[in-house]
């Protein structure tokens, strides 16, 4: 089994609320780019993950693919996996790229197995790996609310524009993220600003981690103005960070960024 798990980015991220549970309430949207790692999976008599490319030394039992196949072992009988995971979706860069691999393994495991999981019961069984887990079952863009689980599809079209992605040495964990925000009712909701034509997000389509993480990226600001002078149309941070998108009409000359850790263009 080979498949190819894609990267999102978000546009837009309000915290809202931070719920009893620990977690938050927030809004976003997600959308899906065509970034991908590669993903082969095989039967075998004991569970291993190779990785290569971009790679984090955690052990096996913390990988998102690993605590899937945990889960569905305690509930179907399907064998052990040996698996060969390439990665070029940057970690820990608020790409999805653990999110999307484990939903896409789920995927191939339900389909080649007749496990019989809806989508909904996948998005559920998902949901407890991660929070951004389940829009990559169905891996449209959509609206997420709640802590990830409300998804509803929106018709966003991108199509025609230039995307760019660019990463710096900087390290920033969602949890870390998080505990340093300041949850507060958006003056205006990610919804109605998204219908808005791409030259009005540059001042009204925010992403809340851009002040929570200032002191962590204190770049950050230089960078997207350096972005904007070059012509981009809209310049966001995704999700937590630290990687920076970029939405333009024309290429952007990316090459002032040509020593940073990750750095990517392509026509959508």
């Amino acid at each position: 089994m080979i498949c190819f798990p894609n990267a999102k980015i978000n546009l837009g991220l309000n915290i809202i609320k931070k719920r009893t549970d620990g977690f938050h309430n927030i809004e976003t949207i997600m959308f899906p780019i065509p970034l991908f790692d590669v993903l082969e999976i095989r039967e075998s008599d004991t569970f291993s993950i190779d990785i290569f490319g971009e790679t984090e030394n955690i052990p096996t039992e913390e990988n998102t693919i690993y605590k899937t196949w945990e889960k569905l072992s305690a509930n179907f009988s399907i064998p052990a996996f040996t698996i060969k995971l390439l990665k070029n979706i940057p970690t820990s860069a608020g790409l999805g790229g653990g999110s999307s691999n484990a939903s896409f393994f789920l995927k191939e495991i339900n389909t080649n197995y007749h496990l019989g999981l809806s989508d909904e019961n996948m998005k559920e069984l998902i949901s407890e790996i991660g929070s951004d887990c389940p829009f990559f079952i169905d891996n449209k863009p959509s609206l997420v609310s709640s802590v990830g689980e409300f998804l509803s599809h929106l018709k966003i079209n991108l199509s025609g524009r230039y995307l760019s992605l660019i990463k710096n040495s900087t390290r920033i964990s969602t949890k870390q993220a998080y505990g340093l925000s300041h949850p507060k009712i958006p003056e205006t909701y990610i919804k109605n600003i998204i219908l808005q034509d791409i030259s009005y997000w540059r001042n009204t389509l925010k992403n809340d981690f851009e002040e929570v993480i200032k002191p962590l990226f204190p770049e950050l600001n230089k960078i997207k103005n350096s972005l904007y002078d070059l012509g981009a149309d809209y310049v966001s941070l995704s999700g937590s960070g630290s990687t920076i998108f970029v939405l333009s009409e024309s290429p952007i000359d990316l090459s002032t960024f040509k020593n940073f850790d990750f750095c990517w263009q392509k026509l959508i």
